[in-house]
Parts: C-alpha cells; structure tokens; sequence
C-alpha cells in the first residue's frame, strides 16, 4: 500500500469512528435523560449505584432568557494516582458544547466524552440499571410505610 492509500484508509475509518462514536453518545444521553425524567421525584443530591449522582443547576436559557433548570446524572471516576475523583455530565452535550448562565456564574456543559459513554454502557451492561431499580424499589417501600397509617 502507497500513502496515498494509507490516507484514504485513516479517513474511512476515522469517519467510521465518528460516526459510531456520535450514536454512543446518543445513546448514552438518551438512557442517562431517561434516568433524570424517572428520578425526578428524588432529591437533588441523591446518590445512584456505581456513584451516579443527581444535580440541578438552574439560570437563565441563552435561547429564551427565562429561567430554567436542568438536572444532571454526574458520573464519578476516582483516579487512585491522584487520589482524587473525576466528574462527567453523563447526559451533557451531544453534539457540541454549549453555555448556560446560572444564578452564580455560568455552566459549560461539555460534548459527552467517548471514555464516559464506554464506562457508563459498561454500568448498563453489567447490572445498572437493576440496581437502579432495587433502589427506587426501596424508596416507594420507605415512602409507603412512612405514610401507610394515613392511607387507610
């Protein structure tokens, strides 16, 4: 193979790298969206399995100007070299970044990364999403026992 050849190869795959890569992070949002609207009843602050967490942040919309607030799945990474962890929004940006004015400064809500969509696929595939359930499953527990007296 010539250079030129090797080129058009890099190309080709480096296209289907893209491509693959943009419809995980698709994907990765949409599932991580669909976790925030099923949890929207748990407080900001909850922590998840596998140490997803869930945060708000609320501000003016660049596109309406009217106050708006986002929920956040935030995926935690711990670097035991650093001793320190790393934080992701799981459901950030899917095909640019992009700016939002909040209360105190502003939020700069990253393209997903290509290392978080792997983690998180690999959380979903190896039991997550169950966990989640058993989760939210001893939450209604705890709510109807706390109210079973008042319901008759």
């Amino acid at each position: 193979m010539g250079i030129i050849d090797d080129l058009k190869r890099l190309e080709r795959i480096g296209d289907e790298l893209s491509k693959t890569v943009s419809k995980l992070r698709n994907a990765t949002v949409s599932i991580a969206n669909e976790i925030i609207a099923i949890t929207k009843d748990l407080p900001v602050g909850t922590v998840l399995p596998r140490g997803y967490t869930i945060e708000e942040r609320c501000g003016k919309s660049e596109f309406t100007g009217k106050r708006v607030c986002y929920r956040y799945l935030i995926g935690t990474t711990t670097i035991p070299e650093l001793g320190e962890e790393h934080r992701e929004i799981v459901n950030g940006a899917t095909v640019q970044d992009f700016f939002v004015e909040n209360d105190k400064h502003g939020d700069f809500i990253p393209l997903v990364p290509r290392k978080t969509c792997l983690k998180f696929a690999e959380d979903i595939a190896s039991g997550f999403l169950s966990e989640l359930s058993e989760l939210l499953e001893g939450k209604v527990r705890e709510t109807e026992a706390l109210f079973h007296p008042y319901l008759g």
